[in-house]
């Protein structure tokens, strides 16, 4: 039994990135259905973007993977699937504050950037440079084009 746990574990491990998708998934809903006031059912659509990356590579990797890596992964979308009808159906509310939600959500973002350059550095220290450079230009992008945009404003920002 000791060994199967230990292969789980590495398994788990392993396709890390991967399974972050129904774990963001399932926060999400959960989020929307129970800490939000009032719920927010209408958002839950927003659940299955984290989701389609995940589904993607389980079916593209069909082929090539072993089938317990397949398992683990199609459970983990099972699971945060049942979650998220959890969260929708008999979680008991507990509404928190915006502020409350911003700063679960930063140390949240925060954590799992941790775990990937981590789970990188381990794995192929290349994949670092392949996870800060797009993180990076994206953040950039995103930052800089929602500020032009007017979607939010930074006291004294120059362009």
């Amino acid at each position: 039994m000791r060994g199967r746990a230990g292969g789980i574990r590495r398994v788990i491990w392993r396709d890390a990135p991967i399974l972050y998708g129904p774990m963001a998934a399932a926060v999400i809903a959960h989020a929307e259905m129970v800490h939000l006031d009032p719920p927010r059912p209408d958002l839950l659509i927003t659940f299955l973007f984290p989701l389609i990356a995940p589904l993607a590579l389980v079916a593209l990797r069909r082929g090539v993977s072993h089938r317990s890596v397949r398992v683990v992964e199609v459970a983990a979308v099972c699971l945060a699937l049942a979650l998220a009808l959890l969260a929708a159906t008999i979680a008991p509310r507990a509404p928190r504050s915006d502020a409350w939600l911003r700063r679960v959500y930063e140390i949240g973002t925060l954590g799992v950037c941790v775990l990937l350059l981590v789970h990188a550095w381990t794995h192929d220290r290349r994949l670092v440079a392949s996870l800060l450079g797009p993180a990076a230009l994206y953040g950039a992008a995103l930052e800089n084009g929602g500020i032009l945009l007017g979607y939010f404003s930074e006291m004294n920002y120059r362009l």
